[in-house]
């Protein structure tokens, strides 16, 4: 598992460093199926929280921005992960909220 959560992060952090959300989002992807091959639910969720999401949302894609969010938000909940849980909570919460503003 070393060696592929090694290139999982690597990925992540590639894509943390680009400009263009669109491929960020690319690298992001990659790093998150190999979380999902290797089983490492933890990065799955954070992956989704922090990255993926955001992302969608630089793109303008914010209904898959909410499920990203939704699912790290179950996999905070299956892990015990209190904190993974909130914080894609709030995120969630908060991009719901600029939805309704704008209708």
């Amino acid at each position: 598992m070393g060696a592929r959560l090694g290139e999982a992060n690597i990925l992540k952090a590639i894509g943390s460093l680009e400009k263009d959300p669109k491929v960020a989002l690319e690298a992001y992807q990659a790093a998150q199926k190999i979380y999902c091959q290797i089983g490492d639910r933890y990065s799955q969720g954070q992956n989704l929280c922090v990255f993926i999401a955001d992302a969608h949302v630089a793109l303008n894609q914010t209904e898959k921005a909410i499920n990203s969010l939704q699912n790290a938000i179950n996999i905070g909940k299956e892990i015990g992960v209190e904190l993974l849980k909130d914080y894609a909570m709030e995120k969630l919460q908060s991009i719901q909220s600029r939805g309704s503003s704008t209708e």
